[in-house]
């Protein structure tokens, strides 16, 4: 029998009341007041969430968008699909992650034998001979699972979605138990055979993972209260009535786990409760200052089990509270919230003349609230939450240092009289959880763009109209400094190492339109030296395409391929050719998608080659020419709207580059590599070419899917492959 060990912790929104967060934060200031208290029986925490439940409902909190908790780690015995390329001399691709040692789940994987791709289209998990493409197996995902994820082990694959299904007694929880959150373990020691050995279900959603060197899987979900359950006539048949009766019953409060295991055929079921609310802690504010928060109760599940183990035990934790980001180590969970205070004094002022009072505008101010949790292999133990101004971008925005305190860069939000006075913020906070450092103030008036945090430096880019780059020295966290500042036009998205001395970094360029403001233009890749970090500088730089250009890349780490051992980067994009129009910046007069590989070495960056999957075709024109005819007559008194890629002088270039996204099912989505092989992976198709002629495919796995457009890339358009 699976054993479970229970222990929730209820948060819920603290604050000080009257308190204003200023641009300097004392590293002495005490914790916003949390009352810790266990509750003895179901009824108290019953009764405690009848206070909470109706108020966030009641004053239509319920319908605002929340940003859910994020799945944290997953593990296994065997070492993950990163960790399998240290045990061979041939080089493979490795999941860009952000923390060493923990893995993250991702949609394409390799362990240097085989090639794993969950193929949308598909709706399945294909498994593909690395050397001849040949399919081996297909694990089919059901249709109704989205966000669908996996984790390559020795001898498992884990797969981690959301399943939506639909629910009887719909209005009988006051939870959303239409979403599922799954884990399943296949024993894929025999490939051909791979089989389901173990499920694990939940109530809620499942936005993240993350898998442990350790083999212990740590997977947190979020479950929205929403809706009150609400008992009518039409629900319990009695009488017609208009009392609206709530239960606040903990079976309806609660969200459920199933654990299903599957040994020689058999299969057991255990179903219960995350957790036993007689017995939960919970960490509670002042009554009065829960309603200074725009709060949305959500109930976030911590599980942590060992998947080496056939019927290791569930450890959770419970944290009822919004959720964002969150950040993995093997010693500790952190989960942010993000809670926005609105301001109380939007008012006109007394005695003064407002030409409307409702039309002041004066948001509120955002600020996170970070939980941690200490764990190890079989326990989860609460820590602290503290409350810092702002929110993080990404996860990038939080690093955990050898010494345990946690770093965390947010973007702290303020306008006054139409004026953006924002600005961004790292404050370091000890393994107690006091803020024992920060750094306030950066950039004022400037937008938080990339962060990076690499031992004891953190690189940190900002924009308004040009990039500076700050190198932040770390080394003592009570008193982080800056060191230097390098400005650029553009800005980067994504930081990447390069060596000791050197990062790389993908982003844009910036140009002025006829207005005078700032727009993004091309795509652009930076070598930056940092070995004089007191003048950091642009070492090189290289650009690609114009203004529309684009790259999944620019805002998904994962799609940023860097091979090492080559000082070659692998990134797919979109390119726009620009038509050079004065009135419209954006109207390209080219377009085509590409895998680009990318040499970067110190003082250079240079293109090698690209390679697409548009098949090249010349009845493009036949359609464009067939659209343009509607325009040649007007017959109506009205002026009639006419497009770009139609009016005289335009080119089939042009109507190609405004369809360009028609052929996404011919797009280059992901790239892989085992030693001189690499992989180019779309919709449509897996294919594999060498870096010594990366032009010539060299074994294609094809699949079917629907078709997008009428026509395929004509010849004309496809002017270079290699460089």
């Amino acid at each position: 029998m699976v054993s479970f060990r229970y222990s929730i912790l209820s948060l819920f929104v603290v604050s000080i009341v009257g308190m204003q967060w200023q641009s300097t934060f004392a590293a002495t200031e005490t914790n916003p007041d949390f009352s810790y208290q266990t509750f003895a029986t179901c009824s108290d925490f019953e009764n405690t969430l009848k206070q909470i439940l109706p108020t966030t409902y009641n004053d239509g909190r319920m319908y605002k968008w929340v940003m859910l908790a994020e799945s944290s780690s997953i593990g296994a015995v065997a070492p993950t699909a990163s960790r399998m390329a240290d045990s061979s001399n041939t080089p493979k691709s490795e999941t860009n992650v952000q923390v060493k040692w923990i893995d993250e789940a991702d949609t394409v994987k390799t362990d240097g034998k085989y090639l794993y791709s969950y193929q949308e289209w598909e709706k399945a998990i294909v498994v593909l001979d690395a050397k001849t493409l040949i399919k081996i197996k297909t694990l089919r995902i059901p249709s109704n699972y989205s966000g669908v994820n996996f984790y390559v082990t020795g001898n498992k694959l884990i797969l981690t979605a959301t399943r939506y299904v639909q629910t009887q007694g719909y209005w009988t929880y006051w939870y959303n138990n239409s979403q599922k959150s799954v884990i399943a373990l296949y024993d894929i020691r025999d490939m051909s055979r791979a089989s389901l050995v173990r499920s694990v279900e939940v109530d809620g959603y499942l936005s993240d993972t993350r898998l442990s060197d350790t083999g212990i899987m740590t997977a947190v979900v979020a479950t929205s209260y929403w809706m009150p359950p609400i008992y009518r006539t039409y629900f319990d048949g009695s009488k017609k009535s208009t009392e609206i009766k709530y239960d606040y019953s903990a079976k309806n409060l609660i969200p459920r786990i199933t654990d299903q295991q599957f040994v020689s055929g058999k299969r057991t079921t255990t179903n219960r409760g995350v957790g036993d609310c007689s017995g939960m802690s919970s960490i509670l504010p002042k009554a009065s200052s829960l309603s200074l928060y725009s709060f949305n109760p959500t109930l976030t599940s911590i599980l942590r089990f060992d998947t080496t183990i056939p019927n290791g035990a569930i450890t959770s934790q419970v944290v009822l509270s919004e959720a964002g980001q969150i950040h993995v180590t093997r010693d500790s969970v952190y989960l942010t919230a993000n809670m926005w205070v609105p301001k109380t004094d939007s008012r006109c002022p007394p005695n003064a003349r407002c030409a409307s009072p409702a039309m002041i505008w004066n948001p509120g101010t955002s600020s996170t609230l970070v939980h941690r949790f200490a764990v190890s292999t079989r326990d989860i133990q609460y820590s602290y939450s503290r409350l810092i101004p702002g929110y993080p971008l990404n996860q990038y925005s939080m690093d955990e240092d050898t010494s345990g305190n946690f770093r965390i860069v947010t973007s702290v939000s303020s306008w006054s009289g139409g004026t953006n006075n924002s600005s961004t913020e790292l404050s370091v906070l000890s393994p107690g959880g006091m803020v024992i450092g920060k750094l306030s103030g950066i950039a004022p008036g400037e937008n938080f763009q990339s962060s990076r945090f690499i031992g004891n430096r953190l690189y940190l880019v900002t924009f308004e109209q040009i990039d500076p780059l700050f190198v932040i020295d770390l080394a003592v966290p009570q008193s982080p400094k800056i060191l230097g500042e390098l400005k650029i036009p553009g800005y980067s998205t994504y930081l990447h190492p390069y060596d000791n001395d050197r990062l790389i970094g993908l982003g844009y360029d910036t140009i002025t339109n006829k207005w005078g403001g700032t727009q993004n233009g091309w795509i652009k890749v930076d070598l930056y030296n940092v070995s004089d970090v007191k003048n950091p500088r642009r070492e090189a730089s290289l650009t690609l395409g114009d203004a529309g250009s684009s790259s999944d890349a620019l805002w998904n780490p994962k799609v940023f391929v860097w091979y090492k051992e080559k000082n070659l980067l692998l990134v797919p994009a979109t390119l726009m050719t620009s038509a050079k129009n004065p009135e419209n910046t954006y109207l390209s007069a080219k377009a085509f998608q590409w895998l680009l590989g990318l040499s970067i070495v110190p003082n250079s960056i240079s293109e090698k080659f690209r390679i697409t999957h548009i098949t090249p075709s010349t009845t493009a024109e036949t359609t464009w020419k067939k659209e343009c005819e509607q325009y040649t007559k007007n017959t109506s008194r009205y002026q009639q709207y006419i497009p770009e890629y139609c009016k005289t002088g335009a080119t089939l270039d042009m109507y190609i580059a405004n369809n360009i996204w028609n052929y996404s099912g011919d797009f280059i989505s992901r790239v892989l590599y085992v030693g001189e092989n690499f992989y180019t992976i779309g919709a449509n198709r897996i294919q594999s070419q060498t870096f010594t002629t990366p032009t010539v495919p060299t074994a294609v796995q094809a699949f079917k899917i629907q078709n997008q457009y009428g026509f395929p890339m004509p010849m004309s358009v496809m002017s270079i492959f290699t460089r």
